[in-house]
This record gives C-alpha cells, structure tokens and sequence, in this order.
C-alpha cells in the first residue's frame, strides 16, 4: 500500500444468520453530521477497495469481527469540521454497506461514532484555522 495512503480504521461485525455462504466484492461507509454526509470505499487489510478477485466470505450460520480500512482524507477533516487538534466537534453517524457477488445490498442502521484524527491528515484544518485566527486578530 502506498504510504501516502490516508485512511481510517473501522472494525465490522458481520452476522450471517443464513445457510448460504456470502462473498462480498465491496463496500462503503456512509459518515455524516450536520455539515456534510460523505460515502467511502472500503479496502481490504491490503488496501485493495474491489474484492472482486478474492472476495470477503462469511459462512452460513456465522458471526465474525473484522478491520478495515476505508479512505478518509484531510478534505474529509474539514468536510466534516473537525478541530485542529483532531476531533469531532459535533455528533457525527455512521453505517456501512457491502455489495455481494449477486448485487445484493447488505446495511446496517446509523450508529453514532466519535472518529479521531492525527498527523498529516490535518493539515488542511489546521491551515483554516490559522486564517480563521488571522482574521480575528485584524
């Protein structure tokens, strides 16, 4: 994976109450608040988005937790206003979806999420806060 690569961390629970065996070729997940709703890829620990070649199983009758990343870059910390000091300033929710082999949709409910940002990533609020700082002092 490239190391410019920004990312956050996400962890799923997926339940397959099913006898059918799932495979996934991809997913996203859906952040918003009050100033903005973004949609993300998902990637695989490896950082590949499409499944497609090696798709994410989930056997019949059963329940797993699992990490992945998902693209979120510093646009998406001003996007959805952060602080400098990366954190969330106002409630923010967050659900993900996945798409099977066959196209079916697979969601869960909004939940509410507390998401944290550190390094390079704030660069971009970090430089708005410095104007916003400026233009106080004028």
């Amino acid at each position: 994976m490239d190391s410019s690569f920004e990312a956050g961390n996400v962890q799923i629970q997926f339940i397959n109450e099913s006898d059918m065996t799932i495979a996934f070729k991809w997913g996203y997940v859906t952040i918003e608040n009050q100033f903005a709703k973004i949609d993300r890829m998902i990637f695989n620990k490896e950082g590949i988005p499409r499944l497609d070649e090696k798709p994410y199983e989930l056997k019949g009758k059963t329940q797993k937790s699992e990490n992945f990343l998902f693209e979120f870059g510093s646009s998406d910390c001003v996007t959805l206003n952060f602080d400098e000091d990366g954190n969330m300033r106002y409630p923010t929710k967050a659900k993900v979806t996945f798409i099977d082999l066959e196209e079916n949709e697979y969601s869960c409910a909004f939940t509410d999420i507390s998401l944290f940002a550190k390094g390079d990533v704030l660069h971009k609020v970090k430089k708005i806060s410095c104007f916003r700082r400026k233009d106080r002092q004028t």
